[in-house]
């Protein structure tokens, strides 16, 4: 039976619009509001959406051969978009084309009028 080990980080202000995450191995990633080159915290969710998919892809895949390479794109709409979000990654190879796993139900579309 695995061993379950708990994951924490500290998250903590440390100017205005920029905030630092810490790991407890000491892994240090800054997060700000967009205004500049650190990620923001809806980047790092779709972040770790696709890198559970490329973990999930490698471990899969490097079973059989070793792939040369491969990416995972996450895209999400806007706030104030119009168009429906999908929710599914896409799966890109240098030596293929894009995957796209098919997804059973889209979400209805969003809109930042108010009624």
């Amino acid at each position: 039976m695995a061993t379950t080990t708990n994951r924490n980080v500290s998250v903590e202000r440390t100017a205005s619009g920029q905030i630092t995450v810490v790991n407890n191995r000491g892994g240090q990633i800054t997060i700000g509001t967009g205004s500049d080159s650190d990620f923001t915290p809806t980047e790092l969710l779709l972040a770790a959406a696709g890198s559970c998919t490329a973990i999930d892809v490698d471990t899969i895949t490097s079973r059989r051969a070793e792939p040369e390479a491969f990416q995972v794109r996450v895209d999400t709409p806007t706030r104030c978009a119009t168009k429906a979000a999908t929710g599914s990654p896409t799966l890109t190879s240098p030596s293929a084309s894009p995957f796209r796993p098919e997804s059973k139900a889209t979400p209805p579309a969003r809109s930042c009028r108010k009624p």
